[in-house]
């Protein structure tokens, strides 16, 4: 009867997690193609107004990523995906000061990280490896927003 009840329990939270942030794993997805192909148009999609207006300074920070992704810290993304997230309601009192720094940034009323994995080789010791990091969205004005690309 155990097993069956965490069988159970198991499979509820899958679906509240496929079901509830199902479009914010998918653009955390989406980011590592933004990364790999320079999207920026792609990118200002998925930003507040006020981000995805200043073009010049999307256009650096995708740049900047392509660049460690592709040359200096990695040799590439492959085999990503999205593992887990963790919901952040009430960021504002949060005991990371990065959090907090998101909330009082943004103004963000919730935070969302999805934590993804990808295969790479590491330049400086052409080893290949699994890394991983989060994609961060806030929750501003009842919409959720993508605050980095691949942290």
């Amino acid at each position: 009867m155990k097993k069956l009840f965490c069988v159970v329990c198991f499979f509820s939270l899958s679906h509240v997690y496929a079901s509830e942030y199902s479009e914010q794993e998918n653009q955390c997805a989406t980011a590592s193609d933004i990364v790999t192909n320079q999207d920026y148009d792609t990118f200002k999609l998925f930003l507040p107004e006020v981000l995805s207006n200043n073009t010049s300074a999307l256009q650096r920070l995708v740049t900047k990523q392509h660049k460690k992704y592709f040359g200096s810290r990695y040799n590439g993304i492959a085999n990503f995906q999205t593992t887990d997230y963790e919901l952040i309601k009430q960021p504002q009192s949060h005991k990371v000061s990065s959090v907090r720094r998101s909330h009082e940034k943004w103004g963000a009323t919730k935070l969302l990280r999805i934590r993804y994995t990808f295969d790479t080789t590491i330049v400086r010791t052409q080893k290949e490896q699994s890394v991983g990091g989060y994609c961060e969205f806030g929750y501003i004005d009842n919409n959720w927003y993508m605050l980095n690309l691949l942290k």
